[in-house]
């Protein structure tokens, strides 16, 4: 997308080819680096979100980890209200 819709360089509305071609638009140096930027916020984003839903996060895997499956409204129920460590559903199995 970046490259194909001309979000990169020193022409950023320039088209560079289909999103399909993907080796063509990498060739560019300038797209290479605004997909790495690109990256880099979405890391970076995606961590904030794992590091203040923790707790949540923790006793989700847990869960999965005693029963190999979990259903959509404990996950919500889970990042609604976050349990504490100690108090993970399930941790006296």
């Amino acid at each position: 997308m970046v490259g194909s819709f001309g979000l990169a360089g020193d022409t950023p509305l320039l088209y560079l080819g289909a999103a399909t071609d993907t080796s063509h638009l990498l060739s560019f140096e300038s797209v290479r680096g605004q997909v790495s930027t690109e990256l880099e916020k979405s890391l970076a984003r995606s961590t904030r979100i794992l590091r203040r839903h923790r707790n949540a996060l923790d006793a989700i895997a847990g869960r999965l980890m005693r029963h190999g499956r979990i259903e959509g409204r404990e996950v919500e129920a889970f990042i609604d209200n976050p349990p504490t460590p100690d108090s993970y559903p399930d941790s006296k199995d």
